[in-house]
Formats: C-alpha cells, structure tokens, sequence
C-alpha cells in the first residue's frame, strides 16, 4: 500500500525533540538529516523531496528523486530511508548525491519553509504527501 508511514527531519540545531528543526548555514555545513518510512507499493514509486513556501508541490523546488521498482530490492521497503543534506552559506546545497541551488527560489536567510515529502506509485499515478517546516538561519 502506498503509505508514508513516518517522516521526520533532524535539523543542524542538533535537538531531534524540537517541533520545527533549525537549519543553521554556518553550524556543520548547515546539515540536516530526512527520515522517511514508505509503506511500499507492488509496482514500486517515485520518491521526490521538495523546498518549498508552503504546505504543497506547486512551486516548490525538488531537492532529491528516487525512482523504485518492483525488481529493485534497494526501495527500503518497510525500513528509513535515510538522506543527508546540506544547506551551504553560498545559498548552494547538496542532498545525497544530487546537488540543487535554493538561490533559485525566492526564500533569503533568515526564513522558514517547509520540505515536502511526495511518494507517488509509478502505475497509477496516486500520490501521497506529507511536510514539514523549517527553519533556515
């Protein structure tokens, strides 16, 4: 079934109790950390995190894709997915092995936002989402 059955994010601010994490640019590289557990369909999906001003896709920036199928036995089917990003003072960053620059969307520092998690099943094209909102410093 596709599900996302958790998601969180540990934020440079090093508190994993904190309701909103803090992304600080000039702590650590400005690293934050994406948990997430799939309840995995059959046919596999599509995992794609985004940044963006508020609780939706549209106008968001994607920061990381995945592509799972059925044959792929590396989709964490049931375990955390996890994925380490950084948030770097030039406004560039670096999420897995994919590189995306937020000077290409309208946010300045200091502001809040949010990281939206969106799974979709690759066959018939359902969706599910699910965010959280940061702060960057």
């Amino acid at each position: 079934m596709l599900s996302i059955e958790d998601f969180y994010i540990i934020g440079s601010n090093d508190n994993t109790l904190d309701e909103i994490p803090e992304i600080d640019p000039y702590f650590n590289d400005g690293e934050f950390l994406l948990f997430i557990r799939l309840g995995k369909p059959d046919l596999g999906y599509k995992l794609t995190y985004y940044l963006g001003n508020k609780q939706s896709t549209q106008d968001a920036t994607p920061i990381y894709r995945l592509d799972c199928d059925d044959d792929d036995r590396y989709c964490y089917d049931g375990d955390y997915f996890a994925l380490s990003c950084y948030y770097l003072p030039d406004m560039t960053g670096q999420c897995g092995s994919n590189r995306f620059n937020l000077s290409n969307t309208i946010f300045a520092l200091p502001f809040s936002g949010y990281i939206i998690a969106e799974v979709c099943h690759r066959v018939q094209n359902q969706c599910v989402t699910h965010t959280q909102r940061v702060v960057f410093r």
